[in-house]
């Protein structure tokens, strides 16, 4: 069912090339616009939570522990530790380059998924083509690792599927899949659970297949043995939640929270979030009303292609049957199928305002990792059946000019480049000298420091506010407590791209100018202002 690609045997391992260059370029691109100077809440948080491991010495700091895991922010205490560099440079400059990993990776899961190393490698290609996947694991948390774990679990199973021949090659798989479970468990505890669940019911969907298909005992007692192995993981999950990281108890917490918004959410019948709020307008997120489908293209052509795909591979195992050599295919048209549900259930709860309303946008990535090279199986096959050389010429010569132009409005939509998004992620060395100076100079002071917290999560990721100075940075509007005013020549720009004006400092003293940031200090009215 999977095309031969001429010259590629299942085991070739160049094509792996493609997205581990594609990933490297990627990386370097990131730094080369920002200059490493970029940073959204996500690697804010993490920059605290990694700075209270180091200090407490710990993985569960006092203050400050993330509720869901330590993987993230241990690998990246230690790396800063050994290196001598800041939190900043491990995050920005260091680890970002583990999507080299990341593609290799995602070479070998989908070569396990696909039988062929040049599909694989096409569709780990694509995977850095997505924008959303990109954006998560250039930006500094866990998900570069959580995502890495999910390809090496989804290898395992595939692996587990068409290559144990023996006992011993069966309880390596299982054991090897526990400890990368564990590995994810306790990188994210919630985003691990839900992956497992969604596991659990792909493959019991598997077995509902095979049974219909009058397989073999010996296809089923394979698919129920990964069944237990999957849902055996869920103990884990308890383990390490109630005698493992007692922060993790917080997901109770979540649970619960999430089936009152539900409830609200079905009894009214009124969305309490709206996920979906800035999509189309160009003057909250976007340079021009026509960028967001233009960057957004490549998601939808992938999930209507990966919805005909599914389709497609349901009615040739329908007339067909499942094969010897057809497990591979099954377990990825399970896949797909079990985490595009997830999908859908996220879209309700996102509806119920549930974790800030976007968990869609965290799941979406993933769903990617399964519909990407199901359209790419599909599109091998329909490929194959393309007759005469100028045809062929015409296809590939279109193949390459149209995912030209994904990878440029990809990575674009990705770093939320100033030339397609109004949200703009980057800060500039003239705004962090501005700040320190404030800093150090002031003390217990309101800072308005921007339209929105771009220079706040510069501040978290780069240099906080020294604790002792009592200092605050405000943003949005300059109340009358807020006697000092950051300027900069980028919060200008924005302003002027989202038509909203900044507090007039016409009237104020310039206390500091390096040239590209300003501050000032508002004329005291009373004798009681500061």
């Amino acid at each position: 069912m999977t095309a031969a690609m001429p010259g590629q045997g299942r085991k070739s391992s160049w094509p792996a090339l493609l997205p581990v260059g594609y990933a490297l370029a990627v990386t370097i691109y990131v730094a080369l616009r920002y200059g490493y100077r970029w940073g959204e809440q996500d690697t804010g948080q993490f920059a605290g939570t990694i700075r209270g491991v180091i200090s407490a010495g710990s993985i569960d700091p006092a203050s400050g522990a993330y509720a869901h895991g330590y993987g993230y922010q241990t690998i990246a205490a230690v790396v800063t530790l050994v290196s001598g560099l800041t939190v900043s440079q491990v995050q920005l400059i260091v680890l970002p380059f583990l999507t080299l990993v990341i593609a290799l990776i995602a070479f070998v899961a989908f070569r396990a998924l696909t039988g062929n190393a040049f599909l694989a490698g096409l569709s780990a290609l694509l995977l850095f083509i997505q924008p959303e996947f990109v954006f998560v694991v250039e930006r500094g948390n866990h998900e570069k690792i959580t995502h890495m774990l999910v390809l090496v679990l989804v290898f395992l199973l595939a692996a587990s599927l068409t290559r144990a021949r023996t006992i011993g090659m069966v309880a390596g798989f299982i054991l090897a899949f526990y400890l990368g479970a564990w590995a994810l468990i306790a990188t994210n505890s919630f985003f691990a659970s839900s992956f497992m669940v969604s596991l659990a019911l792909a493959l019991c969907g598997g077995l509902i297949t095979l049974w219909f298909s009058r397989s073999t005992a010996l296809e089923r007692g394979a698919m129920r043995r990964l069944i237990y192995t999957v849902l055996s993981c869920l103990a884990l999950f308890f383990v390490f939640v109630v005698y493992v990281y007692a922060p993790a108890r917080y997901n109770y917490g979540q649970l619960q929270t999430l089936i009152e918004k539900l409830s609200v959410l079905f009894l009214s019948f009124e969305p309490q979030g709206n996920p979906y709020e800035s999509v189309g307008s160009s003057t909250i997120a976007w340079a021009a009303p026509w960028v967001y489908p233009v960057v957004s293209a490549f998601n939808w052509l992938i999930l209507l292609g990966s919805a005909l795909a599914w389709v497609w591979l349901a009615i040739r195992f329908r007339r067909d049957g499942l094969g010897p050599g057809q497990r591979r295919l099954l377990l990825l048209w399970l896949l797909a199928a079990a985490f595009a549900f997830e999908v859908l259930v996220s879209v309700v709860v996102d509806l119920s305002g549930f974790l800030g309303a976007n968990l869609q946008i965290r799941l979406f990535p993933l769903f990617m990792l399964f519909g990407i090279p199901l359209v790419i199986v599909a599109g091998a096959e329909l490929a194959g059946r393309i007759n005469g050389l100028w045809a062929r010429r015409v296809m590939t010569v279109a193949m390459v000019v149209l995912l030209s132009v994904f990878a440029t409005t990809g990575v674009l939509k990705a770093t939320n480049d100033p030339l397609v998004s109004n949200k703009w992620l980057f800060f500039t060395g003239s705004e962090q000298r501005a700040l320190s100076w404030a800093d150090s100079r002031l003390e217990r002071q309101e800072i308005w420091v921007g339209l929105d917290e771009r220079l706040q999560e510069m501040q978290k990721i780069s240099q906080p506010f020294d604790p002792d100075h009592g200092n605050r940075s405000v943003v949005n509007e300059a109340g009358e407590s807020t006697r000092f005013l950051g300027m900069s020549e980028v919060i200008r720009r924005r302003s002027v791209r989202l038509n909203t004006p900044v507090p007039d400092v016409s009237s104020s003293d310039r206390i500091y100018d390096n040239g590209g940031a300003q501050i000032f200090h508002r004329v005291p009215r009373t004798p009681y202002q500061p």
